[in-house]
């Protein structure tokens, strides 16, 4: 029988080769901070309570199978900093014992925890198995964090899809008065968040561990969508020096990565005023539509070794604001009536004399404003008054890429990129807006 291989050396070659192309692309875009990682560090002992020296100990990931390995010191202590979110396990082996093997050891980003590991004599063919439940208590220092996973990120309701709206879900986290904003020019989906009683404005935001602040407005640069977010942290106590310019608090959020099986969704959410309900003290139908729709893939592209992961959301947003007051020439006015619209005396410009019950002869009136009066609102108020509601229409494109290779068991490398389009309208067109007058009648 003959075997097709699904993977010839070729094409093999060729991915690998524009994967790193790619990495390397991206490298401008890679900050010199390490991604959102945690660390598993503890000590090794023998049934007696002694320490173990020269144990070797492993730890590999779930989804990547990336394998992690040191040697407990002299004093039995090991440690594996900076290593990648996710979902962890770890064997321990020493002459003379049993191999110790625990697994589903869940890290979280900036978790500090301790596994520590209690050798049992026996041979090395022999295994003791435990089986972690739920996530480790960090004991390691005395920061309060509190960690939203993917799960939750999917599961709960996000209107706008923002991911800095669960900000507020953490403890001691609530929206910061307005005033905290610095400047003008941040972007849309910005907020001014207080974190244990910070300012809105000194809370430190870090994407995939690197600076995510906006130094204009002292507040948030775009985040991800949440189909591409692994998870994300909000830490409110003991800030270390790293976040000295904004001890109020810090937001990490991490991005999804690629894994040893491929994965990916597409969405697609829809809000109109067609299948939504009208609100009960509204007189007309809510006038927002809006499409959020995209999809996200990773998996290997050298399985153990090199992975990816790309995503994709546009959201359409039409909308109108509210309702805005202003004043156009009435029927009266246009007659050389203003006894209605001003109860101040008005004066003839050219002679100087006092109007009788503010009225003047129309033909005083420019020919080329009366031309215009055509382009104006019609409006049965007396005194020309009108609302109107401009558009809030605009646009957003997100997009994301990163590439995750292990080079060793001690280095690992990085690419992201991450661009976020955002179209507003400039100005407001007259033809689109929606003008009614006093009574509500729709012009």
């Amino acid at each position: 029988m003959m075997q097709v291989n699904p993977r010839p050396p070729a094409l093999r070659r060729l991915v690998l080769g524009l994967a790193i192309a790619v990495g390397l692309f991206f490298l401008p875009h890679a900050f010199g901070q390490l991604a959102g990682t945690g660390t598993i560090q503890g000590t090794v002992t023998d049934p007696s309570g002694a320490v173990v020296p020269g144990a070797q100990v492993t730890v590999t990931s779930e989804a990547t199978g990336v394998k992690h390995q040191t040697v407990s010191s002299g004093g039995g202590l090991f440690s594996f900093p900076n290593l990648p979110v996710g979902t962890y396990n770890m064997a321990v082996t020493a002459t003379g014992f049993k191999t110790y093997s625990r697994t589903g050891i869940v890290l979280e980003v900036g978790s500090n925890i301790g596994s520590n590991v209690t050798l049992s004599v026996g041979a090395a063919n022999q295994e003791v198995r435990v089986e972690a439940n739920g996530i480790a208590l960090q004991t390691q220092d005395t920061s309060f964090k509190q960690t939203i996973n993917e799960q939750e990120i999917n599961e709960l309701p996000l209107n706008g899809r923002q991911m800095t709206d669960l900000i507020v879900l953490s403890g001691g986290a609530a929206n910061a008065p307005g005033n905290d904003m610095v400047g003008s020019k941040n972007f849309y989906s910005s907020k001014s968040i207080s974190i244990a009683g910070g300012m809105g404005n000194q809370t430190d935001y870090r994407l995939d561990g690197a600076d995510n602040n906006d130094y204009m407005t002292n507040v948030n640069l775009p985040t991800p969508f949440p189909d591409a977010v692994n998870q994300f942290s909000v830490e409110s106590t003991a800030m270390g020096a790293q976040s000295g310019l904004h001890p109020g608090g810090e937001v990490n959020v991490v991005t999804k990565s690629g894994t040893n099986a491929f994965h990916g969704d597409a969405f697609e959410y829809i809000r109109n005023n067609w299948i939504d309900a009208t609100n009960f003290f509204s007189s007309t139908p809510d006038q927002l539509h809006q499409h959020q729709f995209g999809g996200t893939l990773g998996g290997p592209i050298r399985r153990d070794k090199l992975f990816f992961f790309a995503g994709y959301q546009r959201t359409i947003h039409h909308a109108v604001t509210s309702d805005v007051s202003a004043f156009v020439p009435s029927q009266a006015n246009l007659a050389g009536d203003f006894s209605k619209s001003d109860s101040t005396p008005l004066y003839n410009p050219i002679t100087g004399d006092k109007l009788v019950n503010n009225h003047i002869d129309p033909s005083y009136f420019s020919p080329v404003s009366l031309a215009l009066e055509k382009f104006l609102p019609q409006t049965t108020d007396p005194k020309g008054q009108v609302r109107y509601s401009r558009p809030g229409n605009y646009t957003e494109n997100q997009f994301i890429t990163r590439i995750d290779a292990t080079l060793s068991q001690k280095n690992t490398l990085y690419g992201r990129y991450f661009l976020d389009g955002y179209a507003h309208p400039a100005a407001w067109n007259p033809t689109n807006a929606l003008v009614t007058d006093t009574a509500g009648n729709l012009q």
